[in-house]
């Protein structure tokens, strides 16, 4: 068993990190300008978890209340497969229910059976779907949620 991973909230010095991190994660990713905007908004936020080489796991979303959406979680490269993709999401739970946060929502492609089988490890269920959500594909969204 892994142990627990030190979360913390990001802010506008962690952008381009958190920008240079997503890249590696994603192909579409952001600038560090656009992390800069969005986090300027109140419902909007970044966690994220550190090695000694910098940020190593982030993930995105939107906080309303007592419910999280998460946009996008992304593990670097070099530390997947090792169990810190859900060390760091079981972290970022325990995170938000200090902070009486009740439900966990997101969508993920039901192709992604990584990350499927990483939100069913951590206490997430499918929820529901929704048709044609992923605009470059057409793909439909697998719902899923995580209550405290």
């Amino acid at each position: 068993m892994m142990p627990p991973v030190s979360v913390r909230l990001l802010g506008s010095a962690d952008c381009a990190a958190l920008a240079a991190l997503e890249a590696q994660c994603f192909p579409d990713s952001w600038s560090p300008e656009q992390f800069r905007a969005a986090m300027a908004r109140k419902s909007f936020a970044a966690l994220g978890a550190e090695d000694d080489s910098g940020l190593v796991a982030y993930v995105t979303v939107y906080h309303i209340v007592d419910e999280v959406e998460i946009l996008n979680l992304g593990v670097a490269p070099a530390a997947r497969g090792t169990g810190n993709g859900r060390a760091f999401l079981l972290g970022c739970l325990g995170w938000w229910r200090e902070r009486d946060v009740d439900r966990v929502l997101l969508e993920v492609r039901p192709s992604n059976v990584a990350a499927i089988r990483l939100y069913h490890g951590c206490g997430f269920r499918k929820t529901g779907s929704r048709p044609g959500y992923f605009q470059d594909t057409g793909e439909d969204a697998l719902l899923m949620e995580w209550g405290f």
